[in-house]
């Protein structure tokens, strides 16, 4: 699949966290939603028929807020379209 426009697919990653041996479910502390770059789209034209420029590449691992995006499911897989202003940093 592949993406138009600003774009971005991500495969959202496991939210549960494990603390001193402890695993404690993602709903129960502060959340911090990730997931992995599978495809971006080329960018969104502005008036001047420019293309914006894309903040993240395939394979990045970003974090986003739990309300943005859509939810897809392929192949009995979940994914979740983004927008490239909706990506809130890159892991690095």
């Amino acid at each position: 699949m592949q993406p138009l426009s600003d774009n971005i697919l991500v495969k959202p990653l496991d939210q549960s966290r494990i603390h001193h041996g402890i695993h404690i479910p993602g709903s129960a502390e502060k959340q911090e939603f990730r997931a992995q770059v599978i495809g971006v789209g080329p960018g969104k034209k502005d008036q001047n028929n420019k293309l914006s420029q894309m903040h993240v590449q395939k394979d990045d691992i970003i974090g986003y807020h739990p309300y943005n995006g859509t939810h897809v499911e392929i192949n009995k897989e979940k994914f979740l379209i983004l927008k490239n202003e909706e990506v809130l940093y890159i892991y690095e």
